[in-house]
């Protein structure tokens, strides 16, 4: 069975736009897994019969074990993102591979914008408007966890 460069580049393609999507996902659910261990620890923090009981080093050893996790996950989204990088990409060279960011080729106008026809996706491209923004987040969370413990414990 012979199968025509067409439809092998669609179903890479295919693929590479499932990946993306999932990454993109993952990059989203990385930053609300580090919202809910937050949320978890105010909870238990902020409970009465562990405020009165939670010494010293029970509330520094929760805050040092959060700011950890939370550490390895804004690492771990960054990888993430790195990896979207990566498949946009790939993807983008498909795009080019196939003309479509030509006129004439598959219709009187391109399929995609011309400005899309750049062979590579940068690092950058969305770090500032979704990364970024997600670290912030984390980062202030984590910061608000650290303050409400030490308050509801202190």
């Amino acid at each position: 069975m012979e199968v025509n460069r067409s439809d092998a580049l669609l179903s890479v393609y295919a693929e590479i736009s499932a990946e993306i999507a999932r990454l993109r996902d993952n990059e989203f659910r990385t930053a609300f897994l580090s919202l809910a261990l937050n949320a978890e620890m105010i909870a238990v923090f902020t409970n009465d019969r562990v405020a009165t009981r939670a010494g010293a080093l029970e509330r520094w050893a929760a805050i040092v074990i959060s700011s950890i996790i939370v550490a390895v996950l804004i690492f771990y989204l960054l990888v993430t993102h790195h990896y979207l990088t990566e498949h946009r990409t790939i993807r983008r060279r498909i795009e080019r591979t196939m003309d479509l960011h030509k006129p004439d080729v598959y219709q009187t106008e391109p399929l995609f914008p011309t400005n899309w026809s750049t062979p590579f996706v940068t690092f950058r491209f969305q770090a500032l408007g979704v990364v970024v923004p997600l670290i912030m987040l984390m980062v202030a969370f984590q910061a608000g966890t650290i303050l409400l413990i030490v308050r509801a414990t202190g």
